[in-house]
């Protein structure tokens, strides 16, 4: 537990934040202790990518507050509004759940409301979740790490705007599995900036949509391939893009994976360069 009992500016005694990781989106893989802080909860403020099966295990009496965020959407909610409605609900003498898909301290703006509420000594707690990238991963059959082929796993926002922050030739230099979230829209700036910084054409890339619900869907080809022919549009669900030598194992592995509903659309013989 982060953060002091006492409160400045007259509130008195307050309540408490757990900033909590929801997973991917499939309710099984939510942890433990996140679904006993769910089922506890006074209040639930929860982010776009919280699914309907796991809302369906929010208890009847709590309030719930949507303040879903995505990428380039203007009707978000503000984060500065989001760090506000934390403070006054734990105020309150809550127990707030802030509900985010995945990993709060993956891209989940999970630092930022903790440090927003440790400012204002308000008491809160983080609980890791299943990332959505490693939900990408599994569901689709793709190793991050794989002895002979990848010993190394980047992260980073593949949002177009960022897409220029990232030191290319270092990324490609440095090898290992690149897994890009946020990445939907920029998936053939991705590949161009790849293969302009000396990526090999050969390696596999993957876009995994609405990762471990049933929707699922993945979408691989070869570097080269995608510059040349574009992935066919993809649905509606939140995608991420992983690319690497170790998505060559999607087809051998990626059967092997029952109960994901994935779609697979892979390329014929990707996975030759894994054997």
């Amino acid at each position: 537990m982060a953060g002091g009992e006492r409160e400045s500016g007259g509130f008195g005694v307050t309540g408490r934040v757990s900033i909590v990781g929801a997973g991917p989106g499939d309710a099984e893989l939510m942890t433990l202790k996140a679904l006993r802080l769910v089922q506890a909860a006074d209040a639930i403020v929860h982010d776009a990518l919280v699914s309907e099966e796991i809302k369906a295990c929010f208890p009847a009496r709590c309030q719930v507050f949507d303040v879903g965020k995505r990428a380039g959407d203007a009707a978000s909610t503000p984060q500065a509004e989001i760090n506000a409605l934390l403070v006054r609900l734990a105020r309150q003498g809550l127990h707030v759940v802030r509900l985010k898909g995945g990993d709060p301290f993956v891209f989940g703006r999970g630092g930022e409301e903790a440090l927003h509420l440790a400012e204002r000594r308000i008491p809160f707690e983080i609980v890791p979740g299943v990332s959505a990238m490693s939900a990408a991963a599994a569901g689709a059959g793709i190793p991050l790490t794989h002895r002979g082929l990848s010993n190394a796993c980047t992260a980073l926002n593949g949002f177009g705007p960022y897409l220029e922050r990232i030191r290319w030739d270092a990324l490609v230099g440095q090898g290992g599995t690149w897994v890009f979230y946020m990445a939907k829209r920029s998936v053939e700036a991705i590949v161009a900036r790849l293969l302009a910084h000396g990526a090999d054409p050969a390696l596999g890339v993957a876009v995994v949509e609405s990762a471990s619900l049933p929707g699922q869907a993945v979408h691989a080809r070869r570097l080269g391939e995608v510059a040349r022919n574009p992935l066919p549009p993809l649905g509606a669900g939140p995608a991420l893009v992983i690319v690497g030598p170790s998505v060559a194992l999607l087809e051998d592995l990626n059967p092997m994976a029952g109960g994901l509903h994935a779609d697979v659309r892979a390329v014929s013989g990707l996975s030759e360069a894994a054997r």
